[in-house]
């Protein structure tokens, strides 16, 4: 019983602070992150960007 609400509080969580509809994949994927995931601080955010920027061509800042 305490793990279904543990999963329900962290989509509770999850989903209030992106305040938009979500797919269920993605919602699936931040929860699967947020439960079995690494600790923020134990998280390479430079070693992640490397790989997200290097996945395709991006336009971040077009007009």
């Amino acid at each position: 019983m305490l793990v279904k609400c543990w999963g329900f509080s962290t989509q509770n969580r999850i989903k209030f602070e992106l305040r938009t509809s979500i797919k269920i994949a993605t919602l699936d994927d931040l929860m699967r992150i947020s439960e079995d995931g690494p600790a923020i601080k134990d998280f390479d955010f430079n070693r992640a960007l490397k790989i997200w920027k290097a996945e395709k061509v991006r336009k971040l800042y077009s007009a």
